[in-house]
């Protein structure tokens, strides 16, 4: 059971084919009081088939085509804009230009702490994220009472080329400072030779 978000963090991709998916050495995460995290939800993205046989279902599966993914900060900032967004600075804020763009890829950490794991922190790692539309610009008058606005942003997140990982779950007591690419260790099937 998750108790809250503890940290928001992306590294770019670097490098990606058929053959490797290469990453920024080190993770960047967002500062709390700048762009922490509200609210993640992730919903998964497939299609599923059945089949029959003698009159039962007897196979279920799923195509695994990751997930769409809602993330809300708390602002939109400087690397957001630049490095999500393809904005250029400029000495007096961002140019934002029309046309075709195509978003830049990265993999996407989302830290939270648990209450009932052995570990302090179950993080979410989505492996091949783009942003797939431009956060809504809000803003409104509070009468009375602080009412913020906060930009969610819509995320794509796709298999991989090179081995079609999608999303891995690692928990441990300590934030990654790079993206967990290791293998995971294969898991004894229970059934004997």
């Amino acid at each position: 059971m998750e108790k809250t978000i503890a940290k928001v963090g992306y590294a770019m991709i670097t490098e990606e084919n058929d053959n490797s998916t290469n990453y920024e050495a080190k993770i960047t995460y967002f500062e709390s009081g700048e762009a922490g995290g509200r609210e993640v939800k992730a919903s998964p993205q497939g299609e599923t088939f059945e089949i029959e046989a003698d009159g039962v279902i007897v196979h279920a599966g799923e195509v695994n085509s990751g997930y769409n993914i809602e993330l809300t900060l708390l602002d939109i900032i400087d690397n957001i804009r630049e490095k999500w967004l393809k904005r250029v600075k400029t000495s007096d804020g961002h140019l934002e230009t029309g046309g075709a763009v195509v978003y830049p890829k990265f993999a996407l950490i989302v830290a939270k702490e648990t209450m009932f794991a052995d570990k302090k922190y179950a993080i979410d790692v989505y492996y091949c994220c783009q942003v797939m539309e431009r956060p809504e610009k809000t803003a409104k008058t509070s009468a009375k009472q602080y009412d913020p606005e906060f930009p969610t942003y819509k995320i794509g997140s796709r298999p991989r080329m090179d081995n079609k990982w999608v999303h891995r779950e690692v928990f441990s007591d300590e934030l990654p400072d790079a993206v967990p690419v290791t293998a995971p260790a294969a898991q004894s099937s229970g059934s004997g030779s």
